[in-house]
């Protein structure tokens, strides 16, 4: 198939922005370049993922990348979030931008090694259209990095964050 039209007209992003919910529950998307550590940080959040939460993936030699999304969930302060683990690899941009929609807030992970990629870019827009106020940035393998890049990531995460 061959699309040869936007997915999306900026009229229809500003239709499909989710409001804050008033349930008891929230949808929290967990985003991220391939690689920066997402499913590995969903699953020691999670009070219970689904069967597929954490099987849906590619085994390369030293990773597995997700294929799909996983849901999970978790409860904090009385609330129960469903964590939806997105991928983060190009080819799959479409299965997280459906999945946005459904966004209460998100989880933007960045890698400390490899600072803000395309992906990161691309899930940070997508975060600042569905969810500009309720976003949180986690710096992850701080512990790999330099010191230097670690300086840098924090320096951008404040920069990318003042435009959101």
């Amino acid at each position: 198939m061959i699309i040869t039209e936007p997915l999306l007209s900026p009229g229809s992003l500003v239709q499909m922005t989710s409001q804050p919910s008033t349930s008891s529950s929230l949808n929290c998307g967990i985003l991220g370049h391939v690689d920066s550590g997402k499913t590995t940080l969903t699953r020691r959040i999670a009070d219970m993922g689904s069967t597929s939460a954490f099987d849906a993936h590619a085994v390369t030699d030293i990773r597995r990348n997700t294929l799909d999304l996983g849901f999970s969930t978790m409860e904090i302060g009385g609330r129960r979030l469903a964590l939806i683990d997105c991928p983060g690899h190009s080819r799959l941009i479409r299965a997280v931008l459906a999945a946005s929609t459904v966004f209460d807030m998100a989880i933007v992970v960045i890698d400390a090694i490899s600072g803000i990629q395309p992906q990161t870019a691309e899930h940070l827009l997508l975060a600042s259209l569905f969810c500009p106020h309720r976003l949180i940035l986690v710096l992850n393998k701080i512990d790999l990095a330099a010191e230097k890049n670690v300086k840098v990531c924090i320096f951008d995460m404040f920069i990318t964050r003042s435009y959101i």
